[in-house]
């Protein structure tokens, strides 16, 4: 079953196209003038790399908790809390399933485990991705409960 699943993602991952699907949510980030947010794994790098390094992202794992996963990336990345408003952007696919999101990267939830999403603030929302808008770390951590690794 593990090599199924891994199987999957690994050819998804190839096959995708990835800007296209994201530039909507893109647009609006970079239209927006935020320069740091949260997203899963699949699509932070994305965005980093359109914006040509102008937006750094921090990934999360699990949608409930909002585990941030610190690999592959700077260590001091919280210095790009400071600067204001930040942002999370997920893909819905893995929140609108019936099925609880299962896998390394991902960890277990179902949509009604994702408790933070009713104070949490719609910025963009379209056919494939939610951004979530927030004034500041403080707000992110007081609303979702995710705390920084240390």
């Amino acid at each position: 079953m593990l090599l199924l699943t891994s199987s999957s993602q690994v050819y998804r991952f190839i096959t995708e196209d990835k800007l296209k699907k994201v530039q909507p949510a893109y647009d609006y980030i970079i239209g927006s003038g935020m320069t740091f947010g949260y997203s899963n794994w699949e699509v932070g790098d994305v965005i980093t790399e359109v914006s040509d390094g102008k937006i750094h992202m921090c990934k999360v794992q699990n949608y409930a908790s909002l585990w941030r996963w610190n690999w592959l990336m700077e260590r001091d990345y919280m210095k790009y809390t400071e600067n204001g408003p930040l942002f999370l952007l997920l893909d819905k696919e893995r929140f609108t399933s019936t099925e609880p999101e299962r896998g390394y990267f991902y960890g277990t939830w179902t949509e009604e485990d994702m408790v933070w999403r009713k104070q949490a603030k719609v910025g963009f929302e379209d056919d494939n991705f939610v951004v979530w808008v927030f004034d500041s770390e403080e707000e992110f951590e007081t609303i979702t409960g995710s705390r920084p690794h240390q």
